[in-house]
């Protein structure tokens, strides 16, 4: 209990002084602001999709699908 508590004292300031979770916003197709551009390189882009990734979240999303990530995963074998 006291390391899952540690991991919401973690993230309260992130979302207390942003408004929402920095690192989410390539993922989601937000624009960063520029303190939030400035927090991300301070924390080496701690969570930070790459922009493959995050265009393949996108996508999902837009087309209200859910799909595992990793590599050896094909679709059309059983969950899509």
């Amino acid at each position: 209990m006291f390391w899952f508590c540690t991991v919401i004292d973690v993230h309260k300031p992130i979302v207390e002084h942003f408004g929402r979770y920095p690192y989410h916003n390539v993922a989601l197709g937000r624009v960063s602001s520029s303190e939030e551009e400035r927090w991300l390189r301070e924390t080496g882009g701690w969570g930070n999709a790459s922009p493959e990734v995050a265009e393949r979240i996108r996508g999902d999303v837009e087309g209200g699908r859910w799909r595992p990530f990793g590599e050896e995963y094909e679709f059309g074998k059983g969950s899509e």
